[in-house]
């Protein structure tokens, strides 16, 4: 499960921070289309998906409260499939202060940090708390950060 959490994430982070307008949003959905196969894990009838042109996306069904939503971020990729949500963000603020205020959140939220990894520009936190996993990625882009946040039951 942990790996089908990153593989979306990653996927959504370099579909969102490296193309271009012109056709982002196909971009994104054959990304994360290709990162389900890969990992081998669901069945992609279920899925629903949000793509926001410019942050007009929502946040899906259920999404719990527990898990923060970085203030004036817009939200520019949402999907639900059975027991797992992710949620694209991007903000104009740097990336340091973005994982560190998701830290503190989390961590006041109760979730238990399980795991942390660093790939250049790219910071990835993994949470677990009552039987549901959390993953957040942190990536610097040039304009600002890009989060994506995966949730699902273990």
């Amino acid at each position: 499960m942990k790996h089908f959490l990153l593989a979306m994430c990653l996927a959504v982070a370099v579909a969102v921070s490296g193309c271009g307008e012109n056709g982002l949003m196909e971009q994104v959905e054959e990304r994360a289309k290709e990162a389900v196969e890969r990992a081998g894990d669901g069945d992609e009838s279920d899925a629903e998906v949000d793509y926001g042109i410019f942050g007009s996306a929502s946040l899906p069904d259920g999404f719990p409260d527990d898990v923060h939503i970085y203030e004036g971020a817009a939200i520019t990729h949402s999907s639900r499939d059975g027991g797992r949500m992710v949620v694209a963000l991007r903000t104009g603020d740097e990336a340091t202060k973005v994982l560190e205020v998701y830290e503190e959140k989390a961590k006041a939220d109760g979730w238990e940090l399980e795991a942390e990894h660093q790939m250049g520009s790219i910071a990835n936190r993994i949470y677990d708390k009552e039987g549901r996993q959390l993953v957040v990625n942190v990536n610097a882009v040039q304009d600002g950060t890009v989060v994506n946040l995966a949730i699902s039951e273990e």
